[in-house]
């Protein structure tokens, strides 16, 4: 249907006109116009529609209840309320009715990771029914440690269903969303920019280099791109084995 012929607050306005037949149907109007006002960035109207039905509980609630709570996450991520955003994952872990592990998992790696750096630990076994999410999730941790051959290797897989969302160079054109959060995260603080490779090899000391790696890189950092920025060699066995001491070393001063 044609957006120029049928604008979208004219549709919803025409299906809240209709009677619902039964619960169900009336629900599903519910969530039709907590997207909406979500969509138009109404995000606390959205949640007061929602909060309507959490109190009220109607027969068919907990077919609803596990999507109620990703809008409203969704809601206070939008508004910057991260309390109340892990608030709404505690909520889901307890909903009745249909839940899926893999909205929860992706919800709480990205969740943790965008708001306290925390690291991607992500099994595929987890996402064996939505590979979307498992490809999101392993650009972004691709992107975290330093590897973007790999992580346009993932990116690729999801650009090849849906071109126009996944664009060239990590573009993404699917909207606001934690996983948009997460790609500008990684997308600002990944870039060998953000080490300033003259200041780096101006300094003298392996440690003071360390210590600016750790203060201007990325979240994590491959042992190999580590020995490449401290010593400007190829990898081997026995740069591997002086990496471990010096980060041994570094961990037992400063910690």
């Amino acid at each position: 249907v044609s957006q120029s012929r049928y604008p979208l607050h004219e549709l919803i306005d025409e299906v809240y006109a209709s009677t619902p037949p039964n619960d169900y149907s009336r629900l599903s109007m519910v969530m039709c116009k907590a997207l909406y006002l979500q969509m138009t960035g109404e995000f606390s109207k959205s949640n007061q529609l929602l909060n309507q039905e959490f109190r009220k509980k109607s027969d068919r609630f907990s077919t609803f209840e596990s999507g109620f709570i990703i809008i409203k996450f969704v809601n206070f991520f939008k508004m910057n309320e991260l309390k109340r955003c892990e608030e709404e994952l505690n909520a889901y872990k307890k909903a009745t009715g249909f839940t899926c592990a893999s909205n929860f998992k992706f919800m709480r790696l990205l969740f943790d990771h965008v708001t306290a750096n925390a690291p991607l630990y992500v099994y595929k076994k987890d996402f064996e029914d939505s590979t979307e999410l498992y490809d999101q999730l392993m650009v972004i941790k691709c992107l975290a440690e330093g590897d973007s051959a790999q992580a346009e290797v993932f990116w690729k897989k999801l650009a090849k269903h849906n071109a126009h969302i996944y664009g060239t160079g990590f573009s993404y054109q699917g909207g606001s969303s934690l996983f948009q959060a997460a790609l500008d995260k990684q997308c600002r603080h990944n870039q060998t920019g953000n080490i300033d490779l003259k200041h780096l090899a101006s300094l003298m000391t392996i440690r003071q280099k360390l210590h600016y790696i750790f203060e201007s890189g990325p979240d994590s950092i491959k042992k190999d791109q580590l020995i490449q920025w401290l010593w400007n060699e190829e990898p081997s066995e026995k740069a591997r084995g002086r990496l471990r001491k010096v980060i041994y070393d570094y961990q037992a001063k400063f910690g």
